[in-house]
């Protein structure tokens, strides 16, 4: 209170009045001040329902409430798929019918010719390197990523799957090509075809 009664004092002076006069002792005087005090002083609640008597609170309150209850009955409803009472769903017309069953068959004949394109794409792709067509179980054609990308991986597996069969055939024991020109010798390729 006391700062409030210096403020005054000095927002009076700056405005030109002085201290001896009787303007200033006017809005100065201690009685003009009784009382201001408590009523200054909020007084903080301290029960739920003291804070239901400031002003405004209720209704503030009892928005909110509202609003989470409205929010959690249309969480539930979307959940559980409720039906209001009265706001069945509405009843589906044949004609309605026919439209959803036609747009399903179309969207199933779209989704399989894009299969069959992308089945046509990957079999170019594994003639392209002379990849049996039997590989063609290793794409993915669900996946995002491009065939190209999928072709690399099928390739390494054809070249390890080439490689086993390779070694599993003829072992590690590779040609040294002490023949002509630096093909194989006969003896080698006796050694080879024995092993077989």
């Amino acid at each position: 209170m006391d700062e409030l009664i210096k403020a005054l004092k000095a927002a009076l002076l700056k405005g030109g009045l002085t201290e001896d006069s009787e303007q200033f002792k006017n809005v100065i005087k201690p009685e003009n001040f009784e009382g201001l005090k408590e009523q200054l002083e909020m007084k903080q609640p301290t029960t739920f329902e003291e804070s239901l008597k400031i002003p405004g609170f209720q209704s503030a309150f009892d928005k909110k409430i509202t609003d989470a209850i409205q929010s959690r009955e249309a969480n539930l409803k979307e959940k559980w798929d409720f039906v209001e009472k009265g706001k069945a769903p509405a009843v589906e017309t044949a004609e309605q019918k026919a439209i959803r069953e036609l747009q399903e068959q179309q969207t199933a004949r779209d989704k399989a010719d894009a299969l069959k394109n992308k089945q046509t794409a990957a079999k170019t792709l594994l003639n392209s390197k002379k990849i049996p067509d039997a590989f063609l179980s290793h794409f993915d054609f669900n996946s995002e990523t491009a065939l190209e990308e999928q072709l690399k991986e099928v390739e390494n597996t054809f070249t390890d799957i080439k490689q086993n069969i390779i070694t599993s055939s003829i072992g590690n024991k590779l040609p040294l090509g002490k023949g002509e020109n630096g093909e194989v010798s006969k003896e080698e390729a006796d050694s080879i075809v024995a092993r077989m």
